[in-house]
């Protein structure tokens, strides 16, 4: 009975530590420079509204939203960009 109570007593612990890990995590940065890549022309999706202002089809390995305008900087979503109100850059 008495280990029981220790292995409950361990479990409450650790789910109380995961609850506070969660909590105080970094919000995730939404000012950070976004680009899509659609048709040969690039487009600025920093201030854009996913769902309103362009869509990441199909999440799979290809890349949607990259940090620079460039074919090799760093992936920040997957997906296939499609633009909805952005205009090229």
């Amino acid at each position: 009975m008495k280990n029981q109570m220790m292995n409950l007593l361990r479990g409450g612990v650790f789910l109380l530590a995961m609850a506070a890990a969660f909590a105080f995590t970094a919000p995730v940065d939404r000012t950070s420079e976004k680009y899509g890549f659609h048709n040969g022309q690039w487009y600025d999706a920093t201030d854009a509204e996913i769902g309103t202002d362009y869509r990441c089809d199909n999440p799979t390995t290809q890349v949607c939203l990259r940090a620079l305008p460039q074919p090799g900087a760093t992936p920040v979503s997957n997906g296939v960009f499609v633009p909805i109100t952005l205009s090229p850059m």
